[in-house]
This record gives structure tokens, sequence and C-alpha cells, in this order.
């Protein structure tokens, strides 16, 4: 059975994962609130270490262990999808989306 994972990225990220057949599961990923959002900005890590991306990649690592065979630390094959932005304004939120698709490639 073929199945797909699928991606809305921003701060608030969509996620969709099922296979033809069967129920799909849907759910809307918060990265961070807004107040930990707002430090991180007059910290200037939303630059260097913006806390959006660290929680994106480990509720990626959390999600992989769902998707794992029998075999430990094998995932089921699966096709990834998100949406592939040409141009976006303000630049804040091009880096955001680029860092983000960095995570995803890295953990896909």
């Amino acid at each position: 059975m073929h199945k797909i994972l699928s991606f809305d990225l921003g701060s608030k990220t969509g996620v969709a994962f099922g296979a033809e057949g069967v129920a799909w599961y849907y759910d809307l990923w918060t990265l961070v609130p807004e107040k930990y959002l707002r430090v991180a900005r007059e910290k200037n890590f939303d630059r260097t270490c913006d806390p959006r991306i660290i929680s994106f990649y480990a509720r990626l690592r959390d999600y992989g262990k769902i998707l794992e065979t029998n075999e430990p630390g094998v995932l089921q094959k699966i096709t990834i999808v998100f949406e592939d932005v040409r141009f976006v304004r303000p630049e804040a939120q091009a880096h955001l989306w680029g860092s983000l698709r960095g995570a995803l490639w890295l953990w896909g």
C-alpha cells in the first residue's frame, strides 16, 4: 500500500498522512507558542537558532517512530509531499520556509 505524508509548511504546519483506501490523519502543528517566538526575536534567535525549526525537526523525529518497520531505524517507504514556493514576502518568511524545507529534507 502506497503511503503519503504531506505538509503545508509554516509557523502552523498542516500535516496529512494516509494511503489509498485508508482513512487519512490530519493535524495542525503549532511549532512554537507566540510568547516563545517573541522572546526568540528579541534575542535574535529567529535568525540564528529559530525555535520553530528545532520544534519541527523534533516532531518529525517523533513522527518517524510511528513510521518505523519491524526493523528498528528503518522507515516504511512513503512519499513526502510539500508545496514548492517560488516567491515569498517578507524576507523572514522566505528564511523560515527554506529552513523548514531543509529540516524536512534532512529527516526524509
